[in-house]
């Protein structure tokens, strides 16, 4: 009889388990996949640095096209790893936008989340940086200070959403390392000035 008392258990918990068994096997794929897109992000950062704005952007099209395909694919899953992969594409895509003249995007242009935006523009500061000690080493004292004064206007306007950590989860802290690297900044800056007269 106690048998019997478990029928409906026994096909339930074996039901349970093969949609666990496809979550578990899409999860492994949108990692990987996640994975692939932050990686290309990295790539399209570095080779804006080499001042290969197409190649960049072909890289950024291809991470875009992966985040989209994860933005519908993994809702259920809930994966921190499409965050990072966020992050990393406001990033990328600020930094170009940035290095050819023109508005870093909007939240809605990018379809991204507040957080990653947020947290994205908070690690575009340092590369930010990396550009203006390329330019002082080329000697390019008026595109080093413009670009100081980018990292300080993102720094003043990010400072404020210094909310509590469980809102934006990272916040707190990459906006405290964003005024190292910009007081840092300003010292290179001043050097230069000094290294010139």
């Amino acid at each position: 009889m106690s048998l019997d008392l478990l029928g409906k258990v026994k096909s339930s918990i074996e039901e349970a388990s093969s949609r666990l068994l496809s979550k578990v096997e899409a999860r492994d794929e949108a990692l990987l996949k996640a994975r692939k897109a932050i990686r290309l992000c990295g790539e399209a950062i570095s080779l804006t640095h080499r001042e290969k704005i197409f190649e960049a952007k072909e890289r950024l099209r291809e991470a875009k096209s992966i985040i989209e395909e994860l933005k519908v694919t993994t809702q259920e899953l809930n994966l921190d790893v499409l965050d990072v992969a966020l992050q990393e594409y406001v990033e990328a895509e600020s930094l170009i936008s940035i290095m050819e003249g023109r508005e870093i995007p909007s939240i809605e242009e990018l379809q991204v989340t507040d957080e990653a935006y947020a947290l994205g523009l908070a690690d575009l500061i340092g590369e930010l940086r990396r550009r203006v000690l390329e330019e002082i080493r080329r000697n390019n004292r008026s595109k080093a200070e413009h670009l100081y004064e980018v990292m300080k206007s993102l720094y003043e306007t990010l400072w404020p959403l210094e909310y509590p950590r469980s809102l934006v989860p990272g916040l707190r802290h990459k906006i405290d390392v964003m005024r190292r690297v910009l007081d840092e900044t300003l010292h290179d800056l001043t050097l230069m000035g000094l290294m010139k007269s």
